[in-house]
C-alpha cells in the first residue's frame, strides 16, 4: 500500500481518483482517504466536504485536521504514539460523526457555528489528550454507537453553556476530571477527585429530570430537610469499587430556587439503594465556582444530587468537633478533640488525605487515650504508625444517638482537620 504525507491542503476542490492515492475528492464532493494517509506535525488538512475514512484507510495524525462537514470512520484513525502534536477540529455547522470503527485523538476541538446538535455523535470518540469545548454541543446518540471515552491522562476544557456533551462520558484510570455534561441549554459538570486506584472506569450523565419522582423525597436522612427535584447525576465504576471525592455544581436555571437561597446549607446527596434512602456524602461549598464537594470520599455509586441540610444548631449533648491538632509539644490541640463523643461510645472515626486515602480509623473515640495525634494508625491505614505531613486532611464521624422516643439513629458528620506536624 503506497503511504503519503500530507504537508498542507487548503480547499479540496480538485478530483483524485488515481490509483493508491491515500486522499481523494470524488465528483460527488465527498473527501474519501482510501489508502494511508499521515499529516506531519505543524501541518494543516482541511476538508470542506464530507470525510470518509474507509474500511482500508489509516490517518495518522500528527498535525492538524480540520472537519467541517460529516465524518465517517470505517477504518483506522489514530496518531504516532509519544507524540502530542495530532489535533482535530470540528468546524462548520452542524456535523454527524459516524461509523463503526473507533477513532483514536490526541486532542479534539469542538468549534462550530451552531450551538444545540452541533455534533451527533455515532462513533466511538475515544481521547487521550485534551478536548476543548469551545462552541457546538455534543450530543452522543448511544443506539447508534456513539460514545465517548477519556484516557487516565485527558482532560476535557474550557467546557460552558455554549459547549458541552449531552449522553454519558466515559472516563479510565485515577486522575482527576470534570465531566462535561449537561442538557439542554445547560453545562452540568460533575468531577471527580484522583483516586489512589488505578483500575477505574466511570461513567457519568446528568439528567435534567425530577429524581424524587423514582426516588422519593420523604426517604432521607434525618440531617436533610431538601433534596433537589429538577436534576440528577449518574455516576458509576465499573473498573473498581473504591469512591472517589465528587463535586456537584449548581446552576441558576436548573437548580430549584429554595436551594439556591441557602447556599451554605448545601450538600451533595446520593441515593442508597440498599437502605432505600437519601444520604449525605457532606459538601464544602464554593460560591464562587458555585460548586459543592464531598470532603471524603462517597460511600458509593449511583444517582446524586443536590440537597439541604438543616441548619446547624448546637445543643448541650451534642458532638461537635474542634478541627486543629498542633504536635508542637504545648500540651495544646495536641489531639483531635471531639467534645461529648464519651456519650456516644458505638462511634467510628475515620481521617482521610486530600488524595482520598484513608490514614486512620478506630472506634470508640476518646477512650483510654485513643485519639488521632497527627499519626497514621489504625487498620486499613496507610504507613501505620507514621508521622502524617502537615496539611488539611477530612474526617469522617459515625455515632449512634438514642432519641427521645428511644429509637436509636446514626448521625454522620464530615468535615475538614488542619494539622501541623512540623
Amino acid at each position: 500500500m503506497k503511504k503519503r504525507t500530507i504537508n498542507k491542503i487548503g480547499l479540496l476542490t480538485v478530483t483524485l481518483m488515481l490509483g493508491g492515492a491515500a486522499f481523494a475528492q470524488t465528483t460527488e464532493t465527498i473527501t474519501i482517504n482510501k489508502g494511508e494517509l499521515y499529516i506531519l506535525p505543524n501541518s494543516l488538512v482541511s476538508t470542506h466536504f464530507d470525510f470518509v475514512n474507509t474500511a482500508d484507510g489509516v490517518l495518522i495524525n500528527d498535525g492538524t485536521l480540520e472537519v467541517n462537514q460529516d465524518y465517517e470512520n470505517l477504518g483506522m484513525v489514530g496518531f504516532t504514539p509519544g507524540r502530542s502534536s495530532g489535533l482535530t477540529i470540528f468546524k462548520g455547522v452542524n456535523h454527524l460523526a459516524a461509523g463503526d470503527s473507533p477513532s483514536l485523538f490526541q486532542n479534539i476541538e469542538f468549534n462550530t457555528t451552531s450551538t444545540a446538535n452541533a455534533v451527533r455523535l455515532q462513533n466511538d470518540f475515544v481521547i487521550r489528550g485534551n478536548s476543548y469545548f469551545k462552541h457546538g454541543i455534543v450530543a452522543i446518540d448511544s443506539l447508534s454507537g456513539g460514545a465517548m471515552l477519556f484516557g487516565d491522562q485527558a482532560m476535557a476544557l474550557e467546557a460552558s453553556d455554549d459547549s458541552f456533551v449531552i449522553g454519558s462520558v466515559e472516563k479510565e484510570g485515577r486522575n482527576q476530571f470534570t465531566f462535561p455534561i449537561g442538557k439542554d441549554d445547560y453545562y452540568r459538570p460533575l468531577g471527580i477527585a484522583q483516586s489512589a486506584a488505578t483500575q477505574n472506569y466511570f461513567v457519568s450523565r446528568y439528567k435534567l429530570e425530577n429524581p424524587t419522582v423514582r426516588f422519593p423525597q420523604e426517604n432521607k436522612m434525618g440531617v436533610l430537610r431538601v433534596i433537589d427535584n429538577q436534576e440528577y447525576w449518574e455516576l458509576s465504576n465499573t473498573g473498581g469499587q473504591e469512591t472517589v471525592i465528587v463535586t456537584l455544581s449548581w446552576h441558576d436555571e436548573t437548580t430549584p430556587a429554595e436551594l439556591l437561597r441557602e447556599t451554605e446549607n448545601l450538600r451533595v446527596v446520593r441515593w442508597d439503594s440498599d437502605k432505600n434512602l437519601w444520604v449525605d456524602e457532606g459538601g464544602i461549598v464554593d460560591n464562587g465556582n458555585q460548586t459543592v464537594t464531598t470532603s471524603v470520599p462517597a460511600e458509593g455509586y449511583g444517582v446524586f444530587t443536590l440537597g439541604l441540610a438543616k441548619p446547624n444548631v448546637i445543643l448541650p449533648d451534642d458532638v461537635v468537633v474542634y478541627n486543629y491538632v498542633s504536635s508542637n509539644g504545648n500540651d495544646k490541640n495536641d489531639y483531635l478533640l471531639i467534645d461529648n463523643i464519651d456519650r456516644y461510645p458505638n462511634n467510628q472515626l475515620e481521617v482521610f488525605n486530600r488524595y482520598g486515602v484513608k490514614v486512620y480509623e478506630t472506634t470508640n473515640y476518646g477512650s483510654n487515650g485513643n485519639v488521632f495525634k497527627g499519626y497514621s494508625e489504625g487498620r486499613a491505614t496507610v504507613s501505620g504508625s507514621n508521622k502524617l505531613p502537615s496539611g488539611t486532611y477530612y474526617y469522617i464521624l459515625v455515632y449512634e444517638k438514642t432519641d427521645n422516643d428511644g429509637v436509636s439513629q446514626r448521625i454522620k458528620k464530615v468535615g475538614y482537620i488542619h494539622l501541623e506536624n512540623d
